[in-house]
């Protein structure tokens, strides 16, 4: 699994794997993942971890509108080198109550010890937080936040530090 003739069917399966400097994880254009994964390798200068898209048609799309998943992030990146290229994001977890804080959302949340992590050429759908950086060095190029209706619209890219 994992590669173009069996392509990732789930994000569950990619929990707990192990990814090396240089691997790429590939998403078939046109498929739809829902939940949530937490990536915990780097991969270094020349050789990061990439997460794209292939083949033809439209985006392969990813949701985690459950805010006690994970606080509704489709990925928790802890690594470094990490890049995000050709993904669209849609309906992250949106509602709130007096107990949930919006600190923790994003699409794409990028820890405090992270860095030089990449988004590029993504889309994010109605997520009040597209993605969240905490991190030093992040790049986020090429992409399109829209059609966020939440209170939280005006947080659709957050940076600590800047």
């Amino acid at each position: 699994p994992g590669t173009k003739d069996e392509p990732w069917k789930s994000l569950q399966k990619l929990q707990g794997l192990q990814f090396k400097p240089g691997d790429s994880v590939l998403f078939k254009r046109g498929s739809e993942f829902g939940g949530a994964v937490t990536v915990e390798t780097s991969g270094e200068e020349g050789k990061p971890i990439t997460f794209k898209a292939y083949g033809m048609g439209e985006l392969p799309r990813f949701s985690n509108p459950n805010y006690d998943n994970n606080f509704g992030r489709v990925f928790d990146v802890k690594g470094s080198h990490v890049v995000f290229e050709k993904l669209l994001f849609h309906d992250c977890a949106t509602r709130f109550d007096g107990q949930r804080r919006a600190q923790p959302l994003g699409a794409i949340f990028l820890n405090e010890r992270s860095h030089h992590n990449i988004v590029r050429g993504c889309e994010f759908v109605n997520v009040p937080v597209g993605v969240r950086d905490n991190g030093d060095y992040g790049l986020i190029t090429d992409s399109y936040f829209h059609d966020s209706t939440e209170p939280l619209n005006r947080y659709w890219v957050c940076f600590q530090g800047v």
